[in-house]
């Protein structure tokens, strides 16, 4: 079994007020970079490919649905607190059940789609970079100096190679029945993302759950055997949380990348919360899952270089330092409403603090107090965990987010507005940068 971390009561509660307002929405572009009247001559704007456009815009439509699922939902519940006839709760309890697993799906589809748009945006402004490193065009920029930080080697030679198929794994999910088909393409994007066979992660789940078909999994949205009995809000946070377990330190930093070698630290022989002996047939059970999707149990299944951009997944922490373990906590906050709309919601500069204080480092609870703490950060130093901020053209400071990788950060952009993710490039980041610092 692998071990978890608890959630901070704060995160706790900003969670839970993320369950009544739609997670990930806004129409905030992440591309649509323009060149202001008054950047520097060097400064190219470059605008989106039709691909990056066509992605932009699956994101925006699914955003637009999520809206719309979640005032319905908002609705009903709201009928459903005051309803007293029988017959009237029953229909609206289960419009919300059908609401609510749509508005699942949903989120599932975005984040899907969100990861491909980062890709396209950091592989669109790497060949940008180096075209002009080349002397044939200019850079983009975070304030018309400086060069935006880009993760260095994105290209195609550095990318994992084709593996499984999301229609495939969901067709063998389908023959077992399993509640993750239709998940295939989370499975498969949350692998690839850090460098692991999306196969091994299935296999586990049987070897674990029966696929999540095990009822008590199932109540906590765990079917990894994660924890023990680690709570997730969903199978596909529990796959994301899976896969960077399988991609960090604990396995791949350590050199774990066989079935066997997973599971002398996954699912140790002779430990005291396996009275009855049954992580003796784990490496038999996830080998013969993996192999029945196509895979080679004896062969390592952590091979790939880990991208870290199809799913925003921040690197492990070096040692003595906390950002990036701030920033994969700020993931689990998006959706969050503002603080002016909700007492549960947070202010940009509280999400920066929140996830700093769930790591035992307590930050000031004001823009301007986190701007005169911590330490200067270069833009092409940036690392995920980082606090970025922004202002005015007088240099005042008013807006803070945490840098993710990839050109792109999460933040709580202001009233009427949940926490989501924006870009580096996008208007009017790029030009009102003003700096960062790191805790």
């Amino acid at each position: 079994m692998a071990n978890g971390r608890t959630t901070s009561p704060r995160i706790a509660a900003v969670l839970a007020a993320a369950l009544v307002a739609a997670p990930i929405a806004g129409a905030q572009p992440l591309l649509g970079v323009s060149r202001p009247a008054s950047s520097s001559p060097s400064v190219l704007a470059v605008p989106p490919s039709p691909t990056a456009q066509a992605a932009q815009a699956d994101v925006l439509a699914t955003q637009d649905l999520i809206d719309a699922t979640s005032a319905t939902l908002a609705s009903v519940r709201t009928e459903l607190f005051s309803a007293t006839d029988p017959a009237t709760i029953g229909s609206l309890t289960a419009q919300q059940a059908q609401l609510q697993s749509r508005k699942t799906a949903l989120v599932a589809r975005l984040a899907i789609q969100q990861r491909t748009l980062v890709r396209l945006i950091a592989a669109e402004a790497q060949i940008s970079a180096a075209t002009a490193s080349q002397g044939t065009a200019s850079t983009l920029a975070l304030n018309g100096l400086q060069t935006p930080p880009l993760i260095a080697g994105m290209n195609a030679a550095s990318l994992p190679a084709a593996g499984p198929t999301a229609s495939q794994i969901d067709t063998f999910l389908g023959t077992q029945h399993s509640p993750l088909a239709g998940l295939g393409a989370i499975f498969v994007a949350d692998g690839e993302a850090v460098g692991i066979d999306p196969r091994v992660l299935v296999a586990i789940s049987g070897a674990e759950t029966s696929f999540g078909t095990y009822g008590p999994s199932q109540a906590i949205h765990n079917p990894f055997g994660l924890g023990p009995s680690l709570r997730f809000p969903s199978w596909s946070a529990a796959i994301q949380g899976a896969a960077n377990t399988l991609g960090g330190p604990l396995y791949r930093g350590s050199g774990l990348v066989t079935i066997a070698q997973i599971q002398a630290r996954w699912a140790p022989l002779g430990v005291a919360n396996d009275p009855l002996n049954l992580n003796n047939n784990w490496q038999a059970n996830v080998g013969r899952y993996f192999a029945d999707l196509g895979g080679n149990p004896a062969a390592p299944v952590i091979t790939g270089t880990a991208t870290q951009l199809l799913s925003l997944v921040p690197p492990p922490p070096a040692p003595g330092t906390e950002g990036p373990a701030a920033a994969q906590a700020a993931m689990g906050l998006l959706g969050v409403p503002n603080f002016a709309d909700n007492p549960d919601g947070l202010t940009d500069a509280q999400l920066v603090q929140t996830v700093f204080q769930d790591q035992g480092v307590s930050l000031p609870a004001t823009v301007a107090g986190l701007y005169g703490t911590g330490t200067p950060i270069a833009p092409l130093a940036l690392r995920a965990g980082d606090a970025v901020f922004f202002g005015g053209g007088s240099g005042t400071v008013d807006h803070v987010g945490l840098y993710l990788g990839a050109g792109v950060f999460i933040h709580a952009p202001g009233p009427g507005q949940l926490v989501r993710i924006a870009s580096l490039y996008g208007t009017p980041w790029r030009t009102t940068y003003l700096g960062a610092r790191r805790y």
